[in-house]
């Protein structure tokens, strides 16, 4: 009797079908959606290139080990995606080696829909080495018989997806030629009709993507994915739940559970825009295989390029330019508006000081001068602030005391001179009391300068207050000196 011991491909060879693990399984097809649906490829907008390492069942001899390439873009302003994968296969003695080309094309439904249709094709070299057989006697003949067989099929997978903001629903067929390597043998162990099915299967795509926080930047994505063979059931279905968090479009964390297999955790993260790297750990909780004790753990790692720029965070850049050029010219155009006026005013005053004496023209000019200067003296003190050193209030009282009005008195004849001027009113207070009793008692100080400016005529629209209590002290507040230096009222030139 012959006394071979196969791992796996001898039950493969004495069986008239054959069905392992067919479908390269992945735990981190988030990231690179396009394996699993060539309708996904492009989806992505940028070209991407990932490299995908998964090494499954580490305490199994001839354990599957998957290696894979993968490249895809979007073309023709997105109605277009292409996509390539280069892959490696290993199982026992059996060893896969092919490469898949993938197009989709995508349909515009209305302005949030869309409907995408995907073809891949695709050539595999399957591989049987003998050589890495487990026998039992070494020295047996029979075990010469046997060499090295390789059959090259061919593959095809086709699938579609329609996505509706932030929702994807979609299917694929793997192995949708359904094509068989067949193995012909003088030998008796292997007969003539001996061949390897690769098994036409459904993969069906469920996610959405839900915001968490108004501005965007925290997500959360739950997905299913379904797979079954379509030959009668002879391959148990299986899900895949999965949860993903996403914050800002760069760090992700997320759990799986994968029927009659397990549990699984992922952590990925994108750096400097187009870096991504992930990982996935698989938390074997099959009873049949008593834990990981039994075949030992997966680790699964992903690493991705994505060439380019992203149009989204550049068109979101470019705005916030446009705005701030926009704003830019507004300011300009006022100071314009300013320079104008004030050149209407030097020249009617010049029309005048000819009119005069030479005298009475130099005073007049010095004059003239003392307000070009300080008009560029105030546009060169823009957003300065300055402190108005006799303000009083009653203790603990947002009143202003009769020796206030001098000061503001004086104030208002400064915003009455110079009508473009706009001024922000800030009160402190020292440490005394509460921090929410000093911010309120801050703001109803500033508040009693502001209504107090608007009882002079001044324009409510050149005003603002705020109140920041004791958040900016310019004194130690451990004296007595220093907290009534932090008792104070101050202004800011906002515009002129």
């Amino acid at each position: 009797m012959k006394k071979l011991i196969f791992t796996l491909a001898a039950l493969l060879s004495l069986m008239s079908e054959g069905y392992s693990q067919q479908i390269q399984l992945s735990s981190t097809y988030n990231y690179n959606k396009f394996i699993i649906n060539p309708a996904l490829t492009g989806i992505y907008k940028r070209p991407q290139l990932f490299l995908v390492h998964r090494n499954q069942w580490t305490a199994m001899p001839g354990n599957p080990v998957t290696n894979a390439l993968t490249i895809e873009s979007a073309l023709k302003r997105d109605k277009i995606g292409l996509g390539a994968m280069l892959y490696s296969d290993a199982l026992g003695i059996t060893n896969t080696i092919g490469a898949k080309f993938a197009y989709s094309y995508k349909l515009k439904l209305n302005t949030e829909s869309f409907l995408s249709f995907g073809l891949g094709m695709g050539v595999n070299r399957l591989g049987i080495n003998f050589n890495d057989v487990v026998v039992k006697d070494p020295m047996d003949l029979s075990i010469y018989n046997f060499n090295a067989i390789n059959k090259v099929t061919f593959d095809a997978v086709g699938g579609a997806n329609f996505s509706w903001r932030k929702l994807n629903v979609g299917f694929a067929i793997p192995n949708l030629i359904n094509t068989k390597a067949k193995f012909h043998k003088n030998d008796s162990l292997i007969s003539s009709s001996s061949y390897y099915s690769y098994a036409r299967n459904l993969a069906a795509n469920l996610s959405y993507e839900f915001a968490l926080t108004k501005d965007g930047k925290n997500s959360l994505s739950p997905s299913l994915l379904f797979k079954r063979d379509l030959l009668g059931g002879k391959r148990p279905m299986q899900f895949d739940v999965n949860v993903m968090y996403d914050y800002m479009k760069k760090y992700w964390i997320g759990a799986a559970y994968r029927t009659d297999y397990g549990v699984i955790a992922q952590a990925g993260l994108k750096l400097f825009d187009q870096f991504t790297a992930g990982y996935a750990y698989d938390f074997h909780t099959n009873s049949a295989w008593n834990g990981s004790s039994l075949v030992g753990q997966t680790h699964e790692i992903i690493l991705g390029y994505e060439f380019g720029k992203d149009k989204a965070l550049m068109e979101k850049k470019i705005a916030k330019l446009d705005t701030a050029v926009q704003e830019n010219a507004k300011k300009t155009e006022e100071l314009d508006s300013t320079v104008k006026d004030t050149k209407k005013k030097m020249e009617k005053m010049n029309n005048e000081l000819r009119k005069r004496d030479d005298e009475n023209f130099q005073n007049l000019k010095k004059d003239l001068d003392k307000t070009n200067a300080d008009v560029e003296e105030l546009k060169k003190k823009m957003g300065s602030t300055f402190t108005l050193t006799q303000i009083y209030f009653k203790t603990d009282r947002s009143e202003l005391l009769p020796g206030s009005i001098a000061e503001l008195d004086e104030l208002v004849e400064v915003m009455n001179k110079y009508p473009n001027m706009n001024i922000k009113i800030m009160g402190h207070t020292d440490s005394r009391n509460s921090e929410t009793y000093n911010q309120k008692l801050s703001e109803k100080r500033a508040k009693a300068v502001y209504d107090y400016l608007i009882s002079k005529g001044i324009s409510k629209d050149r005003l603002e207050y705020e109140g920041y209590g004791v958040k900016y002290p310019i004194a130690d507040n451990g004296t007595e000196t220093g907290m009534q230096l932090n008792r104070r009222v101050q202004f800011k030139i906002t515009k002129f």
